[in-house]
């Protein structure tokens, strides 16, 4: 029987070690990030991509998502994306003829570019169980962001980059359906504004001069909600403003950077309108 012999066995080859090189005497890695700058990174690079992948690299760490989600790159961002063409937003409303009770299980987004195609793209699409969603008015649009007021008083905003959908903070009790919304951005604070309009009571009187008849008279409030700004204090709350001296007509507001534009009646029996202009 073979014994084996320890005396008979071949070395064993040592490991080799690897010296600890100092960063002065480590060769330079190519394409490393450590040597690029920030702001080329960034407002150079990164700025360049899509939404949906700037939400992925949110991801790498907690200096990224800070500097991704900063008002100074996300207008940076929009600029740069105005300059390409140019998208329409359909967002198809259905008519009811009682807007007290109707309501709609699903609500879709399309885009269109005229010129390009002729037919439109569906971009968004949520269902809404078991209620549905109640009839809104025409939708507002502001930096990608679509804000959908609905008559019975709920506010809907639509992010369609990252196709976040969320609903805003019910705000003062209107006596009235049908509330008045105006939706922008401004530039003096970096923070979107939504404005709201609505009657806390309204009266009939008659008229004095001769003619017969009623007047109603209307007690307006006035009120803001502000988000997406650095701030989180004031963000996603309502506050009064000055009341407005005259109700607010069913007119779509004119909303430019940092102004609002009211269309509103000084007299419900004659008609006559006047402009009314908010700045925030």
């Amino acid at each position: 029987m073979l014994t084996g012999n320890n005396d008979m066995k071949p070395p064993i080859p040592k490991r080799p070690r690897r010296m600890a090189m100092s960063p002065e005497s480590a060769p330079l890695a190519s394409g490393s990030s450590s040597f690029i700058p920030d702001d080329i990174i960034f407002f150079q690079i990164l700025v360049l991509l899509p939404v949906k992948s700037l939400v992925r690299f949110q991801t790498v760490c907690k200096s990224w998502r800070t500097t991704l989600t900063s008002i100074s790159f996300v207008r940076w961002h929009l600029e740069l994306s105005k300059r390409t063409r140019s998208t329409m937003v359909l967002v198809p409303r259905k008519y009811q003829e009682d807007r007290r009770k109707a309501c709609s299980r699903l609500l879709s987004i399309f885009s269109f570019q005229p010129g390009e195609s002729k037919c439109a793209e569906l971009i968004f699409r949520k269902e809404f169980h078991p209620y549905g969603i109640p009839v809104f008015s025409i939708p507002l649009h502001c930096d990608g962001l679509i804000l959908i007021p609905c008559i019975m008083g709920k506010i809907f905003i639509c992010n369609l980059a990252t196709r976040e959908f969320v609903e805003l903070p019910p705000g003062s009790p209107s006596v009235l359906f049908e509330h008045r919304v105006a939706f922008g951005f401004d530039p003096w604070s970096g923070t979107y504004k939504v404005a709201r309009h609505f009657i806390r009571s309204y009266r009939d009187t008659l008229q004095i001069d001769g003619e017969g008849g009623t007047t109603r008279e209307y007690s307006s409030g006035h009120e803001i909600l502000t988000f997406g700004g650095d701030s989180k204090e004031e963000a996603w709350v309502w506050k009064a403003t000055v009341d407005p001296p005259y109700p607010i007509k069913a007119r779509t507001p004119i909303c430019l950077p940092g102004v609002f534009f009211w269309s509103a009646l000084k007299s419900m029996a004659h008609g006559k309108a006047r402009m009314m202009h908010y700045l925030h």
